[in-house]
């Protein structure tokens, strides 16, 4: 069963493809224009069963097939004179698979399938000038391929920003003793959203630099899913950085839960006497009185005050230190 929310991953890779064949197209040498007449994309992916645990995947459906990425020793788009051959080596080593072989690539495509393999189609050109234009559609799809597959994620990453805001909730209500329904509003939920899918609210961001574009971009890497499939890679990717985002955006470190954990063993007093407990089980983290405090006072909303455990005098005196720092 699909994860809620998430793309069909035969159109999740095919949008890769995409991608990869647009990046391909950007690249070929000018001087092909002139007598080149077919542009051949070269398939990038096979779908076969899997011949390493990918878990419950298996166990649900015995004729799983996945995904695996075809690696060439040519790049991923030919171009062909009228009557002319090339040949090319092709390996699969994803998955668990370790095939490879030899083809004919010609303008009616390769000379033989690869087993599994996701298909692709010759593109013809009757003139230099129609074969740019072949060559730039190919570009634009490739461009249209990543905002697919951004917005293709969109609900998918809600269901997870609103997963973490659960957790995190759910740890600050053990903490506090009180119960936390969650530590942001929908407002914060969907700028955390958009941050993650398409950069900066502001704009100051590209499509390029948000978080899930990131994801796409090392997708791309012939040997990114060696150990696992495509979807289980967005899955926890996008699973770890949408707590990521919501710790980040109430101001709780990364070490956070393990600080308040140890707190709920030790009972600590003080913050130092938290800190030097910390620092003694974690000694290569160097815990100080910043982090401790953040995690000790991080709560659902900006106005939430600090737990007892840490007084007005200490957070004073945590105060004074910092101006101390800052004026060294």
């Amino acid at each position: 069963m699909r994860s809620r929310g998430f793309p069909q991953l035969r159109t999740l890779v095919r949008n890769i493809e995409m991608i990869l064949v647009g990046h391909a197209a950007q690249e070929v040498a000018t001087d092909s224009f002139v007598t080149a007449t077919t542009v051949v994309p070269l398939p990038l992916w096979v779908e076969l069963p899997p011949k390493i645990d990918v878990g419950l995947k298996s166990a649900k459906n015995e004729d799983l097939v996945l995904p695996a990425r075809i690696e060439w020793s040519v790049p991923p788009v030919v171009l062909l004179r009228d009557g002319e051959t090339v040949t090319a080596d092709w390996r699969v080593t994803n998955m668990g698979h370790n095939l490879s072989g030899t083809v004919e690539v010609t303008s009616a495509g390769i000379s033989e399938s690869i087993p599994g393999e996701l298909g692709t189609t010759p593109v013809h050109a009757f003139s230099g000038r129609d074969l740019r234009r072949k060559l730039d559609a190919l570009v634009k799809a490739g461009q249209t391929a990543r905002w697919l597959i951004l917005e293709g994620f969109e609900t998918y990453t809600r269901s997870k920003l609103e997963e973490a805001n659960r957790i995190v909730a759910q740890e600050l209500s053990v903490h506090n003793e009180q119960s936390i329904p969650g530590v942001l509003d929908d407002i914060a939920l969907d700028g955390l959203l958009t941050h993650m899918l398409f950069g900066s609210a502001d704009g100051s961001s590209t499509q390029r630099s948000s978080i899930v574009s990131r994801m796409v971009d090392k997708a791309l890497a012939p040997d990114a899913f060696r150990t696992y499939d495509p979807a289980r890679y967005f899955t926890l990717n996008l699973k770890s950085r949408a707590l990521d985002e919501v710790r980040r955006t109430v101001g709780d470190p990364h070490i956070g839960p393990k600080i308040r954990r140890l707190q709920q063993q030790v009972q600590a007093t003080n913050i130092e006497e938290l800190v030097r407990a910390y620092n003694e089980q974690y000694p290569k983290e160097n815990l100080g009185w910043k982090r401790a405090v953040a995690a000790l006072s991080v709560g659902p909303a900006a106005g939430v005050m600090a737990v007892p455990l840490i007084t007005d005098e200490e957070l004073r005196e945590y105060s004074g230190r910092r101006g101390s720092s800052a004026a060294a």
